[in-house]
């Protein structure tokens, strides 16, 4: 048998989103009826949408898969198998959306660093478990991006090029009734003990 490097890949191996719609479309009409093919539509989404490599689908447990719930979510078991690793750096704190990760990370031995603090992920710098997380000031971004569009295009006002900068905001223990109010200024729902905090 060959063995085909991971490393040789052209656009002729890559799916189009096109494509993989077509695949996702097959699969689904055809897992109604195929239980096999259950599991391989489940293998191309883990594959394609949350970016898992062969070797950590091959190592996932059914206990592992979490639905039925509002946010569904896997279970990686990275943390008990490698008890050596003292933290995490997420470019995105999606993993912070559950609150299983805190029954699973000791904050006194793992910390973690994110970007972004939503409200579901509040509760993670109030244990210490993220010690800092790194806001986004999303409302503004598209707010300021929304605003120049009906200047340019509606009001027929000359805009500048460029928005201006908008930094991100460390979120803390310190300051994190200030964030609180200010997702909820932006529309978020915030738990109420956290609006009470400086």
């Amino acid at each position: 048998m060959h063995a085909y490097s991971a490393w040789n890949i052209d656009a002729s191996q890559i799916l189009t989103r096109g494509e993989l719609a077509q695949v996702l479309a097959d699969l689904k009409r055809r897992s109604l009826r195929l239980p096999n093919v259950q599991v391989n539509l489940a293998i191309v989404r883990l594959a394609s949408c949350c970016g898992l490599r062969a070797s950590e689908i091959a190592g996932l447990r059914l206990g592992d898969v979490h639905i039925g719930v509002a946010r569904p979510f896997l279970s990686i078991r990275a943390q008990t198998a490698n008890p050596q690793i003292q933290g995490w750096a997420m470019i995105g704190g999606w993993a912070l959306s559950t609150p299983r990760l805190m029954k699973e990370l000791d904050p006194k031995k793992v910390k973690v660093v994110a970007v972004n603090a939503l409200p579901a992920e509040l509760p993670f710098v109030e244990n210490g478990l993220a010690p800092v997380l790194l806001a986004l000031p999303t409302y503004n971004w598209g707010y300021v991006s929304v605003q120049r569009i009906v200047d340019k295009v509606h009001l027929k006002q000359n805009v500048p090029t460029v928005i201006p900068p908008m930094e991100v905001v460390r979120v803390t223990k310190d300051n994190l009734g200030t964030w609180a109010r200010q997702l909820q200024a932006w529309g978020s729902t915030v738990p109420d003990h956290y609006l009470k905090l400086k």
